[in-house]
């Protein structure tokens, strides 16, 4: 894909004791060492600022690659007496990727290659966090969430080796990147990734949510950490009537016992500012508000609850 990084490499037994390593385009000499000295030709324009060779092995690393590099290259392999000419294509598919979902989605970053048997090791990272790995020796998919950042919502796809981040939200918006091993070649890829809030996209900025009668609702903030002295508070109807909060500084939650509509029913989360309704019924339906204050800012969230018959 468009802004990639290919490597292309050569056997390691094929180049003990080399004398000439010369890597061709077509019929064009792009890069060469003779002698031990290295040589990156910058007749094409094409290449220019984008080739590296490593002196040590011999390999081709083409970056931030275009579709005007796709076709076929070469490196011919010369020793005392003998010689090995390795053909390789490359074909380039266009774009920069760009993921876009709502948030709760799914999020699927695709290898777009079809079969991992060739590929030794696969990483797949956020930003320089690793995310998940395949092996190929030991045949395991690894999730490296050492964070959980990802809280169990990682799957990877054994054919293919693409990742699937399920119940999307902010937090996974970012730039991941993809690093494809072989013997012969290194695939590198990176994928833009936009989580869009529910909030921004509903009328008004506020949430729809249904359930069924006798069912817990859940309100998700999708507020991914509260720190410890940021108090929340959970408001219900046209008059902000207060139902749940805590102070900001012991965690202590209280809840409105006096509103028997909401009396044993609430169970507030004060990691993330979530709120459960327990055994919901039509009473329960209406606008619920949360506003978490920060020392820099304010989150507010609205939901708008409908609870209908069984």
């Amino acid at each position: 894909m468009e802004g990639d990084s290919v490597t292309l490499r050569i056997d390691l037994a094929e180049i003990q004791g080399f004398t000439k390593i010369i890597w061709n385009y077509g019929n064009e000499i792009i890069a060469k060492i003779l002698e031990g000295n290295l040589s990156l030709p910058n007749s094409d324009e094409r290449f220019r600022d984008r080739l590296k060779l490593d002196e040590q092995t011999g390999s081709l690393t083409i970056t931030n690659i275009r579709t005007e590099h796709a076709g076929d290259y070469s490196v011919d392999v010369k020793k005392l007496t003998t010689a090995k000419l390795t053909k390789f294509k490359v074909t380039i598919h266009g774009g920069v990727k760009t993921v876009s979902v709502k948030e709760g989605e799914s999020v699927i970053l695709h290898t777009d290659v079809t079969e991992i048997q060739g590929y030794d090791l696969i990483l797949w990272k956020k930003e320089d966090y690793l995310v998940a790995e395949f092996n190929q020796q030991t045949k395991l998919f690894l999730r490296r969430d050492r964070d959980n950042r990802f809280n169990g919502r990682l799957q990877l796809h054994p054919q293919t080796g693409s990742v699937i981040i399920s119940d999307s939200g902010d937090s996974d918006s970012g730039v991941y990147h993809l690093n494809m091993n072989s013997s012969s070649h290194n695939l590198q890829r990176t994928i833009s990734v936009a989580v869009k809030s529910v909030f921004s996209n509903e009328k008004d900025g506020v949430k729809t949510v249904s359930e069924k009668k006798g069912n817990s609702v859940l309100l998700h903030t999708r507020v991914t950490e509260i720190e410890k002295d940021d108090p929340i508070e959970w408001t219900f109807g046209p008059q902000n009537i207060s139902i749940a909060k805590t102070d900001g500084k012991s965690k202590i939650i209280s809840y409105n016992d006096t509103d028997v509509r909401f009396n044993n029913r609430l169970h507030l989360q004060t990691e993330n500012g979530d709120l459960t309704i327990k055994h919901a019924n039509s009473e329960h339906s209406g606008l619920y508000q949360i506003k978490i204050i920060n020392n820099t800012f304010t989150i507010q969230k609205r939901f708008s609850v409908t609870v209908s018959g069984e």
